[in-house]
C-alpha cells in the first residue's frame, strides 16, 4: 500500500488509475498503443512479475506480451527514418 498514491485503496483503483496495465494480450495492447498516442513512449519497463506470482505464470505473461502485443505495437512511436548523412 505505500508504493501507491494514498487515495488509492483498491486494486481495480490503481488499475483505472493508469497505475498498472493489466489484463488479456488484447487489452494490454490496447491500453499500451492508447497510452502511446496520447503521451508517447520514450522506453517502457514491463514488470512481469509481481509479490509472490509462481515462476510459471510469469512467464506466461512474458511469452503472451513477447508474441500477442509486442508485435502488434511496431507501428507505435516509430521515429522517422534519419536522413543520410545525418548525425543521429
Amino acid at each position: 500500500m505505500r508504493s501507491r498514491p494514498g487515495n488509492l485503496s483498491t486494486w481495480d483503483e490503481v488499475e483505472r488509475g493508469g497505475y498498472v496495465v493489466v489484463g488479456s494480450p488484447e487489452t494490454v495492447r490496447q491500453r499500451l498503443e492508447d497510452y502511446a498516442q496520447r503521451v508517447g513512449f520514450g522506453l517502457l519497463v514491463a514488470n512481469f512479475s509481481v509479490g509472490n506470482v509462481p515462476t510459471e505464470l510469469t512467464q506466461k505473461s512474458m511469452t503472451l506480451f513477447a508474441q500477442e502485443v509486442m508485435p502488434k505495437l511496431k507501428h507505435v512511436n516509430n521515429d522517422a527514418p534519419v536522413a543520410a548523412g545525418a548525425v543521429a
